[in-house]
């Protein structure tokens, strides 16, 4: 029998950057609805309220925006959640401190928030508070959670509460950046927390290629605490702000829902854009069993985009593809490949061994960029016009070689992005 989809389907806006204004996340929530949208957290790691003024109360202003959040989520029968970063200034060591976190979950419930999660994510492993715990980095963050839930829950709050551990996922990257964890740590943690508090995984690795049943079950040990996915694909925040991640989802396991009770995805820091790989996300969370990034990927060109545009829609996500899932794409996009780009990678190959590239693939490379111009709608155009004119600069440097003409003010016009990582020209 397939296994049914996930409890709960949606969004975790949990990246680095520019915070979206209440515009953007709503009209991005209105467009993820018909693909299953139940659940929205909200933890930007620039939200102020929810980050590094956690202990503070909330502004008139915050008070104001927040709340027409939770109601906009509301009303469209979305769950709303926020999530709480207890980084520095806040000590979780210190009473007064956690009483104040569990007062921000008072504030944010009084205005419509129905789940809190306490974040560990992204701090650093080597606490000297943990002293006081045997040296456990996992019996104090644990604590500190209990003592928050408690608190919040003296102070009348009912709500879904989940944590994000600290160590996250089986990711060498995390002690590279945050320092050595205790061997035990999840068992530690998992043993010290309430029984009705769900932990957060994000997969094999911080952005995951592939996430299996066997992965969760090599991070979880022996825990049987319930856990919701953070899946940070598409999100493209940090070091990956150059990347436009607009590949469908590939390489999550139908039967993750056996053992995960939600899925929230990540992101891409440009909504409009990101309504299409999103649209896969949603797409695979609500039906597992039988989702394919073919078909995904078809019902969000066809959900978002004029016709007219599709097909050298198609051509852009070739041609910027750099991102986690690239092991598991194929060679060309979906659902009809992306012929113009794999010809375009062909050409340049040739013309490295001295051959010009045909003038006819070259009209093609600048109709494809034209039909974009004409026919996408304006707020994706504008999100994706870095992209577009790197890609203009290079078409240019093609057409001036197939030409047999001189490409210098061409290539230096290219080379002002030489600080992006999109790999070799056209290369994914």
């Amino acid at each position: 029998m397939a296994e049914p989809g996930f409890r709960e389907i949606g969004v975790v806006e949990g990246f680095y950057g520019r915070v979206w204004d209440a515009g953007e996340r709503f009209r991005f929530i209105e467009a993820l609805l018909p693909f299953g949208l139940n659940t929205y957290l909200l933890c930007p790691k620039h939200e102020p309220p929810l980050a590094h003024d956690v202990m503070g109360p909330l502004s008139c202003e915050e008070r104001a925006r927040l709340g027409d959040f939770a109601g906009f989520c509301v009303g469209k029968r979305v769950k709303p959640w926020a999530g709480l970063h207890l980084e520095p200034p806040l000590d979780v060591t210190n009473q007064a401190h956690l009483a104040a976190a569990a007062e921000k979950c008072r504030a944010l419930a009084d205005l419509g928030f129905s789940g809190f999660v306490l974040q560990f994510d992204d701090i650093s492993a080597d606490s000297k508070a943990a002293r006081a715990f045997g040296g456990s980095l996992a019996a104090l963050q644990a604590h500190a959670s209990g003592k928050i839930l408690q608190e919040a829950r003296a102070l009348g709050v009912a709500a879904d509460w989940l944590v994000v551990p600290a160590l996250y996922a089986l990711d060498p990257l995390l002690e590279k950046l945050y320092g050595p964890f205790e061997p035990d740590y999840l068992t530690r943690l998992d043993e010290g927390l309430p029984g009705d508090v769900a932990l957060i995984y994000s997969g094999p690795r911080v952005c995951a290629p592939a996430i299996s049943l066997e992965d969760l079950a090599e991070w979880r040990g022996n825990s049987r605490r319930e856990v919701v996915l953070w899946d940070n694909y598409p999100v493209n925040d940090a070091a990956m702000v150059n990347n436009l991640h607009l590949s469908p989802l590939t390489g999550r396991a139908p039967e993750l829902p056996s053992q995960i009770r939600g899925y929230l995805f990540n992101p891409l820091l440009q909504p409009a854009l990101g309504v299409l790989p999103g649209a896969t996300c949603l797409a695979y969370a609500s039906n597992p069993a039988e989702y394919t990034g073919e078909t995904g990927w078809r019902e969000a060109l066809a959900a978002f985009l004029p016709k007219e545009a599709a097909g050298a829609f198609t051509e852009l996500e070739a041609l910027t593809r750099r991102c986690c899932l690239v092991e598991f794409l194929p060679k060309t996009a979906f659902p009809t490949g992306a012929p113009l780009a794999t010809r375009l990678e062909q050409a340049w190959a040739e013309e490295q061994k001295g051959a010009a590239p045909p003038l006819e693939l070259i009209e093609a490379f600048r109709d494809a960029l034209a039909t974009l111009e004409a026919y996408l709608p304006e707020a994706m155009k504008k999100e994706a016009a870095p992209w577009l004119e790197r890609l203009g600069h290079a078409q240019a440097i093609f057409a001036a070689r197939a030409k047999g003409g001189n490409s210098i003010q061409q290539e230096a016009a290219y080379q002002q992005y030489n600080e992006w990582v999109l790999g070799q020209w056209f290369k994914p």
